[in-house]
This record gives C-alpha cells, structure tokens and sequence, in this order.
C-alpha cells in the first residue's frame, strides 16, 4: 500500500475502489488519485451487457504482474469482492493455506458461502503458477549454463595445449637461459606473461562482446540488470583463475628441466 487504506470489508467499502500506481499515473496524471471518482463500465454476465458504475478512490497500491512475468505491469482498479458479485466468472481467489488439500477445502467452502451453485474451479499453488509462466526462460537458462561450463571446460583445456606446446618448443630456450644464470623464477614469470597477455586479450574482447549482446536477453530477465558489473567481475575472475591454471600445469616442466638434457633434446 503506498498510499490511503485498504478495504475493511464493510459498509464502509461501498462504491470504493483501491488503484495500482500505473493506474493513478494513467487515469489521474495532473491530479492526486485519492479520494478521486473513477467512472468504470463492467460486463455482466447475467444483464448481458455493459453496466456503468462509479467508485471513489480510496487507496493507492505498488504495481504487480498478474498474467504473464514477460509483460510490463498493467494498470489496475481492485474492488471489493461483493461488488463484483454479478460476474463471479471472473473473480480470483488467493487462499493462505499449509497443504493444497486445505486450500481446495477452503476454496470450496467460501465458493459456497459468496455464490452457492457455482462450479468448482482447479486449484493451483502460486508457486506452481510462476514456474510455468517462467518454464521457457529457466530451459534457457539451463541450456545456457550447460554450453558455458562446455565452452569453459573447452577453453581451458584448448589453454593447457597450447601452453604445453609452447613450453615443450622452448624448452632448449629455457635450458639457454637458464645455464646463463636465469633462476627458474624468472622462466617461470617469462611463462606466465605470455599467458597473462593472451588472458587480457580475451577477457577484453569476451567483455566487450558481452556487453554489446546483453540487449539480447534483456526479455530473459525479471529483477536484474543485463549489465551487472558483480557478474561480469565474477565472469572475468573465474577467467583468469582457468587460463592461470591452463598455464601453471605445463610450467612444472619448467621447474624441474635440466639444462643439460634441454640443450641434449636440441
């Protein structure tokens, strides 16, 4: 509730109305919504017609998704149940219950008490409700997630092969250096630059690429922004740590060669 009160359930809820906050912007844009008239046309199921009635502002509350979560929130008037008796067809129900079995049980006993011969309509858990209008976009994203940890399993054994050709072709290079006086230290950090720069380069062009494609899953997302700098961070740090460890697996050839059976392998 961002603003009035809400219904009390009596007398006093009588030709009131309660407004999402896209409805006040929508209906009362140069005006403050409460205590304002809505004038609203209401098709009724048993006049078979349209019937005008009117009712007076008297809260304001925070915008929902009532149908589908890919749809921006629409604007919204809540009445009081009993003036929305001559079309229960249309009426939606939000039962508080510990088992399915007890909201079913209430639902049926309130049906009964607002609108005795009415049907029974299915019941169904909220939650059950969520995760179906989200089922296409959690496929996606597991979808996504299986092919990203491939490509990071692919890459970084591409990484540790390419690494261990480059050490094993150098290796009469690193015995050189290291008869001239190089400490194993220093070959190892000679190692580690080359595979810090190949790092920087895909981590550079990885982001870049990342950002410039976000707007393509902006529909994807429900509560998060497509360019958020902890997940882009965490994604590079996870990088780095792969491409590191591709590189420091090879390098304990560096750390135990001889140079005497380097410059022998020449």
């Amino acid at each position: 509730m961002l603003a009035g009160r809400d219904f009390v359930n009596s007398d006093a809820d009588a030709d009131t109305c309660v407004v999402s906050q896209s409805a006040a912007k929508k209906m009362f844009p140069k005006a403050p919504a409460l205590g304002s008239t809505l004038r609203q046309f209401q098709f009724s199921l048993d006049r078979g017609g349209a019937s005008e009635s009117t009712c007076r502002v008297i809260g304001v509350v925070a915008d929902v998704k009532l149908q589908d979560l890919r749809m921006p929130p629409q604007p919204v008037v809540y009445r009081p149940i009993a003036s929305d008796m001559d079309n229960p067809g249309l009426m939606n129900f939000v039962i508080e219950a510990r088992s399915l079995t007890d909201a079913q049980s209430a639902y049926r006993k309130t049906l009964r008490d607002i609108a005795p011969g009415s049907p029974d309509s299915e019941v169904t858990l909220i939650t059950q409700k969520m995760d179906d209008s989200t089922s296409l976009e959690r496929m996606l994203a597991s979808l996504s997630g299986f092919f990203a940890g491939l490509a990071l399993l692919l890459s970084g054994v591409g990484l540790y092969g390419l690494f261990s050709r480059s050490i094993t072709q150098r290796t009469t290079e690193f015995g050189i250096r290291i008869a001239l006086g190089a400490t194993r230290f220093r070959i190892v950090l000679l190692v580690l630059r080359q595979a810090i720069i190949l790092m920087t380069i895909g981590i550079v062009a990885g982001g870049v690429a990342a950002i410039l494609s976000t707007r393509l899953i902006r529909g994807f997302l429900y509560g998060v922004t497509s360019n958020n700098p902890f997940v882009l961070a965490g994604a590079a740090l996870l990088l780095c740590v792969i491409a590191l460890s591709a590189s420091l697996l090879p390098v304990r050839k560096v750390v135990h060669l001889d140079p005497v059976e380097a410059l022998k392998a020449e």
